[in-house]
């Protein structure tokens, strides 16, 4: 699950976040680690 917002008069400024493995799924062992679910936020600028 992903979410962003962009404001300002050139939307220069954008606020995002979400949520990876939401439900705990497992992870194919050969993919990789099985981390479970995890969270990240943000804020970019740009100019």
């Amino acid at each position: 699950m992903f979410a962003k917002y962009a404001l300002g008069a050139e939307r220069e400024y954008e606020l995002y976040g979400g949520v990876n493995n939401i439900f705990d799924e497992s992870v194919d062992k050969l993919v990789g680690s099985n981390v479970g679910p995890y969270f990240f936020a943000g804020v970019r600028v740009t100019f």
